[in-house]
């Protein structure tokens, strides 16, 4: 029974296009944030041009002072200096947007 009378939406990813499927069972839980929220307000990506090294800083990235970031081998303290050439994908994740279970 519903909890409330509110709109919702559903998405459904389905592996095959076109094939039948059945769902016996749906929950839906308040997700904030998502559909207001640019990109650029929780991932962002540290680049170096190929002839020198840059150095990044929350500010850098357009986010606070003392932003909280993790990389692809887990926390990343800032700033961050990249090495000539190369890049790091960035999240931020004291972000307002960041998913909350």
């Amino acid at each position: 029974m519903p909890k409330s009378a509110d709109a919702a939406r559903v998405n459904l990813q389905l592996d095959t296009a076109g094939v039948s499927v059945g769902v016996d069972s749906i929950s839906v839980r308040e997700i904030t944030g998502y559909l207001t929220a640019k990109v650029g307000d929780w991932a962002a990506v540290a680049h170096a041009p190929a002839g020198s090294q840059r150095t990044w800083s929350c500010a850098d990235l357009g986010w606070p002072t003392g932003c909280q970031v993790v990389g692809e081998r887990g926390l990343v303290a800032l700033p961050l200096t990249v090495p000539a050439g190369e890049m790091q994908f960035l999240v931020r994740v004291d972000s307002n947007f960041a998913s909350r279970r």
